[in-house]
């Protein structure tokens, strides 16, 4: 997949885009029952809500070994509609994956997420620079019941912001 230049320049100006079916249903259906298998193991790599023990966030699953191991996971990340976008608005052909999650977000009852910077938390890991993306894929409709995402268009102008 190849960006436009309208498409790199609104990711400069703004720091997100959004690709609407950029999975097809089959594809979403085998990422959602990879998800449900995930979601269920006994592993670190699940963080669960406190009373209700649903999965809230889950991790690793781009990795090789592994109890949250997972192709389908992987083999997204790589896919040339993923990757391509990402060398393309970084402008860097060399790039690594850092991490790889799943939230969940249980429907009402579920903890909620407050505004923040991805880049806050990398920062802790060591990365100096916030030359680096996040790429989503939306496996369920955003509705009022279940959370929606909210972008911040050009906050990554801006640096990062202490918590």
């Amino acid at each position: 997949m190849q960006l436009s230049a309208k498409q790199v320049s609104d990711f400069d100006k703004d720091g997100y885009l959004i690709f609407r079916n950029l999975f097809s249903d089959q594809e979403v259906a085998i990422l959602r029952e990879e998800a449900s298998r995930i979601a269920k193991l006994d592993t670190e790599c699940v963080i669960r809500e406190g009373v209700s023990g649903t999965p809230k966030s889950m991790f690793h699953m781009h990795e090789t070994d592994g109890p949250t191991a997972s192709n389908a996971y992987s083999s997204a990340s790589r896919l040339p509609r993923v990757l391509g976008v990402a060398k393309q608005v970084l402008r860097d052909q060399e790039l690594y994956m850092h991490h790889s999650k799943i939230n969940m977000k249980a429907a009402i009852e579920g903890t909620v997420w407050p505004w923040h910077q991805d880049f806050g938390t990398w920062h802790l890991d060591g990365i100096e620079h916030p030359d680096l993306i996040t790429f989503m894929i939306m496996l369920d409709e955003a509705t009022e019941f279940g959370g929606c995402l909210q972008f911040q268009p050009g906050s990554h102008r801006e640096g990062r912001i202490e918590p």
